[in-house]
Formats: structure tokens, C-alpha cells, sequence
């Protein structure tokens, strides 16, 4: 692996040479408003929404590659130092882990599905899988040579399943990663616009006892398809440091999707993560998210 001298910022992309560059971090945060007060929300709490019952709590796992001795991936211990303070303050039961091969990943896997939400399923309303590591076009690299992991086998062992216990609750996955060598650009944008017209049809919540094997897992990537994403080796990865600005203000007042949006707008207007100088100057990222949730989540 080639770096060049005298620079700090790092790609989490895998397969190629990582190049850092010259960056301070230092946030713009606004203020924000989904809804006016609490008791709002408390009128909210629906069939629309994902119950929480009382005595329960979240389940977080953390997963953080750091490579060490090679590929390093400096600040990545930021990132997992500062979710793990902000899901605590949650009240969430935060499990982490490190640098392991696939098939310790996937063991990983089946063991919190197995002893939590199988086992232990009526503790928990929820579960987030936050995996933090290098990766390609074809997904997330685990500690050995060849070892990449998909998007499909990450979620795959956490899908509603017959007979699972765990059915019908919502289920967030974070991936902290590059997904390919390309770097994106920011464009300007046309001072107006014509409005166009929009429709929508409305529909009424049938949905009784069964879900969709698919329902109730969000998936929300650093990065779009092809990309590269980047991260400070102080203050952590731009994702990271985008979503906890955003969740820590919001998480009472916003659902999970709302603050994703807040999310991507953080990543493509604050300059602090747009890179300045060096190889990779004028380079930004937008992150995505696709969710499959039949309901609204608030952590």
C-alpha cells in the first residue's frame, strides 16, 4: 500500500492505494424542528409508529474493522467510541466487536440473532447493526484476504422470518464504507425551477398479524453505489460524524428516516465535508438509505 507524506484523510475504499488528505473537521450545525414538542410525539404513538414497550430496550452492535498493522484505518475508533456513548445515553444494550473474518463475522451474526432476539426477544424493540471497515462495489471487506461480505448477508439472518420472534420490529443497518473508486463532485443548482405537479394515492394499513419477509429493515450506506466515502483519522468518518450531529439533536423529535434526510443535506451542504486540498480536492459524498419500514422508528 503506497500513502503519501505530510497528509491526514483517509478513503475507506479496499482494494485500492488509500490516499489521505489535509482536513479540519469543525461542524455547522443548525437547528431543526420535525415536531413542536414532545407531547406531539406522545400523540403520535399509533399503530403508525413502532411500539416500545416499557422495560425494553434497543440492541446495538458495532462492528469495527481497524485493520491494524495494515490498511489502517485511523479515527475509526472515534467513530465506535462516540456510538457507543450516544446509543448508552439511549439506554440501548451496546455490543462490540472487531476485525474479524467473514465467518467470524457471520457467527457474529447468528448469535445475536439466536440468544437476543430469539432467546431474549421480549427485551428488545429494536435492533442496529453498525459495521465500520474498508469496501469495494461488491461490499463490506472483513479482516482476511477475499473476504468480502455482502449487503444481502449482512441483513439476510435479521429478516422476519415464520415463526420469528423478532417479527414486525425495526431493524437499522449502517454501513461505514467506500462502495467502488469513483470520486463524486458537488454541481451547481439552476437559481428556480418550474414546480411540477405531483399525485399520490392513499391507502389503509390492512396489515394485521403477518409482515412481509422483507418489512422493518432500513439499510442506509455511506456512500452511493461506485463511490468513495472518507473519514478524518481525528474526528472519525464523515457518515458517522454526520449522523450523530443529526441524531443527538433529533432523536426525540425525528423518526429514523426523517434524521437520514437530515443526514444526506449535512454531507452535501456543510463545507467541512467537502475535501479541499490534495488528490481528492472538490471530492464530497452523499450517503442512502433504503428502508423497508411499514411503520416510523424513533431510537
Amino acid at each position: 500500500m503506497c500513502t503519501e507524506t505530510h497528509i491526514n484523510e483517509w478513503s475507506d475504499h479496499a482494494p485500492i492505494k488509500l490516499t489521505k488528505i489535509s482536513e479540519k473537521t469543525q461542524h455547522v450545525r443548525g437547528s431543526y424542528s420535525c415536531i413542536e414538542s414532545t407531547s406531539q410525539i406522545q400523540s403520535t404513538f399509533t399503530k403508525d409508529v413502532y411500539d416500545k414497550k416499557p422495560g425494553q430496550k434497543g440492541l446495538v452492535l458495532i462492528v469495527n474493522f481497524m485493520f491494524s498493522g495494515c490498511r489502517e484505518r485511523p479515527g475509526s475508533e472515534v467513530d465506535a467510541r462516540n456510538l457507543e456513548n450516544f446509543f448508552t445515553k439511549l439506554d440501548y444494550q451496546v455490543e462490540s466487536r472487531s476485525d474479524m473474518t467473514k465467518r467470524e463475522l457471520q457467527n457474529c451474526f447468528q448469535n445475536i440473532e439466536s440468544k437476543y432476539l430469539t432467546e431474549k426477544s421480549k427485551d428488545y424493540h429494536s435492533f442496529i447493526c453498525v459495521i465500520m471497515s474498508h469496501g469495494n462495489e461488491k461490499g463490506i471487506s472483513t479482516k482476511e484476504k477475499n473476504g468480502t461480505i455482502t449487503e444481502h448477508e449482512i441483513t439476510e439472518p435479521f429478516k422476519n422470518k415464520e415463526g420469528g420472534k423478532f417479527n414486525g420490529k425495526p431493524k437499522l443497518f449502517l454501513f461505514q464504507s467506500c462502495r467502488g473508486q469513483q470520486k463524486q463532485m458537488k454541481v451547481v443548482v439552476p437559481d428556480s425551477d418550474e414546480q411540477s405537479g405531483s399525485s399520490g394515492i392513499d391507502s389503509n394499513d390492512a396489515l394485521v398479524n403477518k409482515v412481509p419477509t422483507d418489512a422493518d429493515i432500513l439499510v442506509a450506506h455511506a456512500t452511493t453505489p461506485n463511490y468513495l466515502s472518507f473519514r478524518n483519522p481525528t474526528n472519525g468518518a464523515y457518515f458517522i460524524q454526520a449522523f450523530l450531529s443529526i441524531a443527538e439533536k433529533k432523536y426525540k423529535v425525528c423518526h429514523v428516516e426523517e434524521m437520514l434526510i437530515d443526514v444526506r443535506r449535512e454531507l452535501a451542504k456543510n463545507p467541512e465535508y467537502e475535501i479541499q486540498v490534495g488528490h481528492f480536492a472538490g471530492s464530497c459524498q452523499t450517503s442512502v438509505s433504503q428502508s423497508t419500514y411499514i411503520k416510523k422508528f424513533f431510537l
